[in-house]
């Protein structure tokens, strides 16, 4: 689809459902006053994000703080974000984390976690829409998902 899509909507969304799993989890969400959209499948987007959120909330524990933010890079791009302050990675672990099959956890198997494709399909979607997935970590330091997408520059 190519439709306007609220990014502020789909984190305070992602954030939403992140709680009702996590109660006790504290969730933040850094949006702009100013609406910001893009054009693209608002369902594939918040797929991307709720699979951000949903690996904040099983690789880390639930004292640690995720932070959804979105913001108008006033270059022609809008960034999203999906922070945690949890163990960070490796550059070994970070290298794999968009590779097929690859599970952070390797105590986790397909019957006690996920398939390790949530991150590849997140970047697949993303690249689908002119956009970038990165991640920021190293340990101690906690882990920084980045989205880059073109901003809709034709809504007002």
């Amino acid at each position: 689809a190519h439709d306007p899509v609220d990014v502020a909507d789909i984190l305070v969304d992602a954030a939403a459902d992140a709680r009702a799993v996590q109660p006790g989890r504290t969730m933040t969400v850094d949006v702009p006053d100013a609406s910001i959209h893009i054009e693209g499948d608002d369902a594939r987007l918040r797929q991307v994000v709720a699979a951000l959120v949903h690996n904040a909330l099983v690789h880390t524990s639930e004292d640690v703080t995720v932070r959804l933010a979105a913001r108008d890079r006033g270059n022609g791009l809008v960034e999203l974000s999906v922070t945690d302050d949890g163990p960070g990675l490796t550059a070994d672990e970070a290298a794999l984390v968009f590779e097929r099959f690859v599970r952070g956890d390797h105590s986790r198997s397909r019957h006690t976690g996920g398939s390790g494709l949530g991150l590849p399909i997140a970047q697949s979607i993303i690249a689908a829409h002119n956009g970038t997935l990165t991640l920021d970590t190293e340990p101690g330091a906690g882990c920084t998902f980045r989205i880059m997408l073109p901003a809709n520059r034709n809504d007002s």
